[in-house]
């Protein structure tokens, strides 16, 4: 609870720029989510993009990594952190090499690629688990702000949705 309440207080300074970056199939989902929070009013944008603003003081960088140790993505959250933005991690391994730099983490138990003894077992192959349970999480924090912004309705999000389809 405290990482969506935190992550939307965040999305809701005047200056913020909500990025999300991840590797392995999850990217789709993730761009699918980020239009869910465009619809609901939020600066929001994937890094690397070629719209996508530089990151600065008081923006938050929002990464998914499953290892937490990601090495493009440590290299994202050092920059964030150099630059004042803050830092939302979710991943299944919270003491991570981007776990000791974030400002918010939520962990979650669920298993990666690496099968790590802690992990719980499934069927389910590679990153499957973490993948989907992380998609569920920001559906959530969409579903949350919506839930605390009463005029976040279907219809006002119906009117931010692309029309060119």
């Amino acid at each position: 609870f405290r990482f969506l309440t935190s992550v939307v207080s965040s999305l809701y300074l005047p200056r913020t720029c909500c990025c999300f970056q991840t590797v392995h199939p999850i990217t789709v989902a993730i761009g699918i989510k980020l239009l869910s929070f465009f619809e609901q009013g939020f600066n929001v944008f994937i890094v690397g993009e070629t719209t996508t603003p530089s990151i600065g003081k008081g923006d938050m960088l929002l990464l998914v990594s499953g290892s937490g140790n990601t090495a493009t993505l440590v290299n994202f959250a050092m920059k964030a952190n150099e630059v004042g933005a803050n830092l939302a991690l979710v991943t299944t391994n919270p003491i991570s090499k981007i776990g000791e730099l974030a400002d918010c983490i939520v962990n979650i138990p669920a298993a990666t690629k690496k099968r790590s003894p802690e992990e719980p077992k499934t069927i389910q192959p590679l990153g499957s688990q973490f993948d989907q349970s992380a998609h569920l999480l920001l559906d959530a924090l969409i579903v949350y702000n919506m839930k605390i912004n009463k005029d976040k309705d279907n219809n006002q999000l119906k009117s931010r949705h692309a029309n060119l389809e």
